[in-house]
């Protein structure tokens, strides 16, 4: 994430004089807001469990934080809009790369294994 802000280094509304500074910020740029990439990934990573209901939840808790990063002038709108594309694309990633093989090593069945098993299905082996 400080990748980002490198790369594009948007400040904080603080550095234009918006809103009602109820907390002291630095000069560090604000894009994208850290706290909100952190919860909503969290809550989308609750994707995969059987029921949704704790996703839900943790959308909704969430989303209370974002909301707070705006009301407290640390965020602009456009901060948490990228956070929550950035933790749905960081929960994705997790999933997808550490999740998926871990469960399949925990199974047994190497990679090769299932490469020859598609292979048979398809009439190719």
């Amino acid at each position: 994430m400080n990748l980002i802000r490198a790369v594009a280094p948007i400040p904080r509304p603080a550095f234009y004089g918006l809103g009602i500074q109820w907390v002291p910020q630095g000069a560090r740029p604000g894009f994208p807001s850290m706290h909100a990439a952190g919860t909503f990934a969290v809550a989308f990573s609750l994707w995969s469990l059987p029921s949704r209901l704790p996703m839900y939840a943790a959308l909704v808790v969430a989303a209370v934080v974002a909301w707070s990063r705006v009301y407290l002038g640390l965020h602009f709108p456009s901060d948490i809009a990228a956070a929550v594309m950035l933790g749905a694309l960081v929960s994705i990633m997790v999933e997808r790369g550490l999740s998926r093989p871990v469960g399949r090593a925990a199974t047994g069945v190497s990679v090769a294994a299932r490469r020859r098993a598609r292979l048979r299905k398809a009439g190719l082996a």
